[in-house]
């Protein structure tokens, strides 16, 4: 896939993804001067903060908690030995 430098540029995925990388500090010497950088700019957030809805979060803590146990019964049992 080639796209032409005018639709890349305007692009507005392209854009952003330029705009984050100019507000990064990177190594000096590298392909790309992050010239909001060094004029102090940086991001600070894109997006307000998305809650994850509780049906997703409570598969999660079920999840998280099934894994533990397993865990501390797989130590206990490692212990025994």
């Amino acid at each position: 896939m080639t796209l032409e430098v005018n639709e890349l540029i305007g692009d507005p995925l392209f854009q952003l993804n330029a705009l984050l990388w100019l507000t990064q500090p990177l190594p000096h010497g590298d392909r790309i001067t992050p010239l909001f950088y060094q004029h102090g700019f940086t991001v600070y957030a894109i997006a307000p903060l998305l809650p994850v809805p509780l049906d997703l979060r409570l598969v999660g803590a079920t999840s998280r908690d099934s894994h533990e146990g397993r865990r501390k019964a797989g130590r206990s049992a490692d212990s025994r030995v």
